[in-house]
């Protein structure tokens, strides 16, 4: 899938809030003032449960440790500085709410808590604990559950602990040990130095133990090969080989493509008598399966990890799943924090932690046209709002849509969710600005709208176990009704319940916007000071085997005010003169949840997407809609108060796309690590690799076996990456990446990519503003 749909999941978190505002703002209704209609009496002696026993303006406070069932007090939480808060207690001004001055931070435990005390949070209250006191788990996971290594090879493996029920333990500590058959392993890291004399592979098992809980992986060990040419050939995701695959190696000197099959261990073997000369070219053409490239090989023995394709159907040159995995919900506001008419909830699946092929487009749904009821003082008649699956809205007492579905890809996943109400009074302003206007200022809506998801909570449910099931038929663009989804409900006691303050916050020091889609001049340099509009940032954890669990995010402009007639426009992060709690220029504030409920522990990860924000929207006629944008990352062990990514935003690529010839030419914009060309048929692809420009045309019809005559060479998205992120002390290269040395392009590629850029080749694109696209597509 292409890289290009990340934002849609980001986007449409930002963009939801308002759109549903636009169409659902009486006139008339409560401010979230405090003068709600709670159980509580707000002089702090009331005992509660939930926050909604309390007066709004109240939290309800509990012990470090305390369930749903525990009593706690109402507190009085409203602020507008330290000194309208307790003793020990400072002002959260972003929410107005007064919060413990000695919050502890499962990043950083040191700060707060006693040495070899942990951080730990439950039902939103954190508290500092020994390592005795930490849960112990039930029942653990490997990851990867499959693993496969070459002799010779160091590969690391990892172990999440949970509860009966699936739900994850925090900070669980493991110890390893391995079968002789297939190496030693170090009984604290998990890391296996693999062996295998051969000439068959070795085959054996892992074990990870945590107190009671015990688990194992299976592993497969290859021998090693001194001459010839192997590429071993693996499911994505799942580590299995694929067997009876189409392998073809393009050798100087051959006119036809040297081919192989891989056998039941997924690898494919050519001889040194087959390698006439220099490899050119190693492919994999299995069926079902993403098709891999990679050009200019640097060794004699490589691993592809490919993605299967989807259960399809596809009429007209239009192609539709049949299947999808995930869960359906709805979700309870009895403990968030904040006040207002509205409420609204965003749920989601974690993200593959791979990042390669992940069809982001399923993260919080799938988009469709929903039928909002008529409102009082605003609308007399239906609308049709197009809406994610994952989002909930209720306006006071009006339910405009309750029932979430959250889709995401098979296995072990965990669910996130993010909510909160919004006072109308808080958006009026915003709202009557909008419907004023012909133009849609997506600047202002962003810097209107970020503010409020800073105040929202989060919700985690975690150890979820997916399958894919067959896909109900959907009517055109309507939504597929709630109840035709075969998925567990989560409702009721069960539901989605965000319950934890984003009480973290982290600031980034921006590189340089990249330049806009044509702009690039090098050196930095963008014509006429065209970047990209502005950036989303999303920081989250890494939970071995579940994916990216996100925790926060929030957006920046380089002219957030570009209705004054005044131009900032510099490739720089700005803020409104008012904003008194925005960051200095040049920076980025991530309002954020601190790892809870089991994702304590993890490695933290950030990613900033720099995009043209307008045209993603969909503006005008006379903005460019090519899909495009470049993405960098962070990942740390823990985040300081202010933080840099390792690298700048990667440049857009260009190049020129025959598609009657079936051939590509590369125009390499700025510095990049390796690229990927992803040509696709629509739910079909088929991925090039290179280290380095090729320099001359790729004529793909060369690289196919005459056997391969199913044809995917149709739309193309040309990739720019760039490698190191702060994940781990030595990066590999991308030579590393491609090798069966222990790296992959699979589940510890989170832990290498520095960062990418992906852009649509569009056909026959015009200039616009007299630039040059950076890639044209011709018939």
């Amino acid at each position: 899938m292409r890289i290009r749909s990340v934002l849609s999941f980001l986007f449409l978190l930002t963009v939801t809030p308002s759109a549903l505002m636009l169409v659902a703002c009486p006139g008339e209704t409560g401010d979230g003032d405090g003068d709600g209609d709670g159980d509580g009496d707000g002089d702090g002696d009331d005992q509660c449960q939930r926050a909604v026993d309390c007066d709004r303006g109240e939290i309800c406070q509990k012990a470090p440790g305390a369930g749903p069932s525990d009593f706690g007090e109402c507190i009085p939480v409203f602020c507008l500085g330290d000194d309208d808060c307790g003793e020990n207690e400072i002002c959260d001004v972003i929410r107005g709410l007064c919060v413990p001055d000695s919050l502890c931070d499962p990043g950083n435990p040191a700060e707060v808590c006693e040495p070899g005390e942990f951080c730990v949070y439950t039902e939103g209250v954190p508290g500092c604990v020994g390592a005795d006191q930490l849960p112990q788990p039930d029942q653990c996971d490997v990851a990867p559950g499959n693993i496969v290594a070459r002799a010779g090879s160091t590969t690391v493996a990892s172990a999440t602990g949970s509860l009966t029920s699936g739900a994850l333990v925090p900070n669980a500590q493991f110890a390893w040990t391995a079968d002789a058959a297939i190496g030693t392993i170090d009984g604290a890291s998990g890391a296996l130095a693999a062996d295998c004399a051969g000439p068959e592979v070795c085959t054996g098992q892992i074990t990870a133990t945590s107190g009671t809980a015990t688990c194992t992986a299976d592993v497969t060990v290859y021998p090693t090969i001194q001459d010839g040419f192997r590429v071993v050939v693996f499911e994505q995701g799942t580590g299995a080989p694929i067997a009876g695959a189409t392998v073809g190696l393009k050798i100087t000197g051959e006119a036809a493509v040297v081919t192989a099959t891989t056998g039941t261990n997924g690898d494919a073997v050519f001889t040194a008598a087959q390698i006439t000369g220099t490899v050119e070219a190693a492919s994999a053409f299995p069926d079902n399966h993403v098709w891999q490239t990679v050009l200019e090989p640097a060794g004699i023995d490589l691993a592809f990890f490919v993605a299967p394709v989807p259960e399809h159907t596809c009429e007209g040159g239009s192609c539709e799943r049949t299947t999808a995995a995930g869960v359906k919900g709805r979700f309870t506001f009895d403990d968030v924090t904040t006040q207002g008419d509205i409420e609204l909830g965003l749920a989601g699946l974690s993200i593959e932690s791979s990042l390669v092929d992940t069809d982001f487009t399923l993260l919080i749904g799938e988009l469709a046209d929903y039928t909002i009821p008529p409102i009082e003082g605003f609308t007399n008649t239906e609308q049709n709002v197009p809406l994610p699956t994952g989002v909930s809205i209720k306006i006071s007492d009006l339910d405009i849509k309750q029932d979430v579905v959250a889709l995401g890809a098979e296995g072990k996943r965990s669910l996130w969710a993010l909510g909160g109400r919004v006072a109308l009074s808080k958006v009026g302003d915003l709202v009557q600005g909008i419907t004023a206007s012909e133009d849609v200022n997506i600047g202002q809506i962003l810097t209107a709208i970020l503010p409020l998801f800073a105040q929202f909570d989060h919700g985690v449910v975690t150890g979820l176990d997916l399958v894919e099931k067959p896909k109900p038929t959907q009517n055109g663009d309507m939504p597929i009704p709630y109840s035709a989804w075969d998925f567990d409900t989560y409702e009721g006691d069960n539901a989605f319940r965000p319950n934890t303050l984003l009480s973290q916050q982290v600031k980034y020091n921006m590189p340089s916007l990249p330049c806009g889609v044509g702009a690039y001049r090098g050196n930095g340099s963008c014509e006429n000071d065209v970047y990209a509009t502005g950036a989303i940032l999303l920081t989250g954890v890494i939970v071995p085997g579940q994916g990216i669990v996100p925790l926060g995010l929030t957006a920046g402009l380089d002219d957030p005010d570009d209705g004054d007639n005044i131009d900032q426009v510099d490739g720089v992060l700005n803020y409104l003169p008012d904003d008194e709690i925005a960051p200095d220029d040049g920076q980025a504030q991530v309002y954020y949840a601190p790892p809870h409920d089991g994702l304590e522990g993890n490695k933290f990860i950030t990613i900033a997407i720099g995009l043209d924000i307008n045209s993603f929207a969909g503006g005008g006629d006379d903005q460019e809609t090519v899909a495009s944008q470049s993405t960098i990352v962070h990942v740390s062990d823990s985040l300081d108060a202010t933080n840099n990514f390792p690298n700048s935003f990667v440049e857009l690529q260009g190049g020129a796309f025959n598609r009657t010839e079936n051939t590509f030419t590369l125009t390499p914009n700025g510095n990049a690590d390796f690229y990927r060309f992803n040509f696709s048929n629509g739910l079909s692809d088929w991925n090039v690799y290179t280290a380095a420009d090729p320099g001359a045309e790729i004529d793909l019809d060369d690289l196919k076996p005459a056997a391969i005559t199913e044809d995917r060479v149709y739309n193309l998205d040309i990739g720019g990456f760039v490698l190191g992120n702060g994940g781990v002390a030595n990066t590999p290269s991308f030579d590393d990446l491609v090798s069966f040395n222990g790296t992959n392009i699979d589940d510890n590629f989170v832990l290498y990519m520095g960062g990418w850029a992906s852009l649509e080749c569009e056909e026959d694109a015009d200039p616009l503003d007299d630039f040059t696209p950076n890639c044209v597509r011709t018939e």
